[in-house]
């Protein structure tokens, strides 16, 4: 078989030869695989790969073509570079790269993983001319001049979407195709806000986007496909997804050992305190005051206030800070908890949150009943006569 070589202007190739020189060429004498840039090396390696493909079976003619080292062929988008190199082992050979012709000035792309309000994940439906086949993947594209990171995440995705992102979060850079490719592409999580036109480019084939949960797609990558109409099998292998989904799972792990502030709203009626049964959360079936998550800027005696209308109907007339807990909740969740104290208040009692709370009723604080949510009992046991 006869190559069809594209002749490489000479300039190219000097801005590949700095290219390569920029970045590390390796050391064969610690396992890498060292590219050599010496030319009587390089001629000797050619020669001994020329040697080596005759012997499979190659003419003379195709041996020297498949042993030429340099730019062996290019064209708008990509080089095909093969270099000359020393194996670990200490033999020589040739290796073959694929280079963006834009990347040798730095990052080409970015990938965006858009996470819709609900929590689902957004997805392309998407025709792909390499494996002729339907593929969902994550939105991804090339980098304008002079646009940033994440100036080109949100015009990707706004492209191939018509999803708008205010808040981008950095899950990190990928290699695609580490074997082949030279390609590092930084990939973002994107917090969607909005829906509007997708505008695709010309040479795109992008049936519309499609939404799964993380469950969803955990099963679909296990057995590589979702049906979708009407393509039938849809294939689910894109490695920016795979490589994105573990990135925000293992986020969103960490935060969630993150310890959070919660504030506990100790309200009083003579000796007694009010307190109501949880359902359908954490601690289901505990007795626990009004309370909840200290939200961002919020002072404790606000969320106290909130809190307290929001569960109870009831209004805070006056709040004071009192003791305070530091509780691990079924050896998963970290608690540090704030309690507040009304002992003033106006209102008539409701239970406004049925699907959270049975009901509320109010005990004396010895005589409180069981079981009690965890961070009740670290205060009794801080405080047994705090009232």
């Amino acid at each position: 078989m006869m190559f069809v070589i594209l002749a490489a202007s000479l300039s190219l190739q000097t801005e590949v030869d700095q290219y390569l020189r920029d970045m590390p060429l390796g050391d064969h004498k610690k396992g890498e695989i060292e590219i050599v840039l010496d030319p009587p090396t390089i001629e000797t390696i050619e020669k001994t790969q020329m040697q080596r493909l005759m012997k499979k079976g190659l003419s003379e003619e195709d041996a020297i073509e498949s042993s030429r080292t340099g730019i062996v062929a290019d064209d708008y988008y990509w080089i095909w570079q093969r270099d000359p190199v020393i194996f670990p082992t200490g033999a020589v050979g040739t290796f073959n790269r694929l280079l963006w012709k834009n990347s040798l000035k730095g990052p080409i792309g970015v990938a965006v993983l858009p996470i819709l309000p609900d929590g689902r994940i957004a997805l392309n439906v998407n025709f792909r001319h390499a494996t002729r086949s339907w593929e969902l993947e994550i939105p991804r594209g090339m980098i304008q001049k002079g646009e940033s990171f994440e100036d080109a995440a949100r015009r990707e995705l706004e492209e191939e979407t018509g999803l708008v992102v205010q808040k981008l979060v950095s899950l990190g850079n990928m290699a695609p195709d580490s074997g082949v490719l030279n390609s590092i592409i930084p990939v973002y999580a994107g917090y969607v806000t909005g829906e509007g036109i997708s505008h695709q480019e010309e040479s795109e084939a992008i049936a519309g986007i499609q939404a799964f949960t993380f469950e969803e797609l955990r099963k679909g990558l296990k057995e590589g496909s979702i049906e979708i109409a009407p393509h039938g099998k849809v294939y689910l292998r894109d490695s920016f997804l795979t490589f994105a989904l573990f990135q925000v799972k293992t986020e969103s792990q960490a935060m969630l050992n993150r310890p959070k502030v919660g504030v506990g709203v100790i309200v009083l009626d003579g000796d007694r305190i009010l307190i109501g049964k949880r359902k359908n959360a954490h601690g289901a079936g505990a007795w626990a005051t009004p309370g909840g998550h200290l939200e961002f800027q919020e002072t404790p005696e606000e969320c106290a206030a909130r809190e307290l209308f929001e569960e109870t109907g009831l209004k805070a007339v006056s709040i004071r800070r009192g003791a305070w807990t530091n509780d691990v909740i079924d050896g998963s969740r970290h608690y540090v908890t704030l309690f507040m104290i009304v002992d003033q208040f106006e209102g008539s009692l409701e239970t406004k949150e049925p699907e959270k709370c049975e009901g509320w009723v109010w005990h004396r604080w010895e005589e409180l009943p069981k079981p009690l949510f965890p961070s009740i009992v670290s205060l009794i046991k801080q405080n047994p006569h705090l009232f």
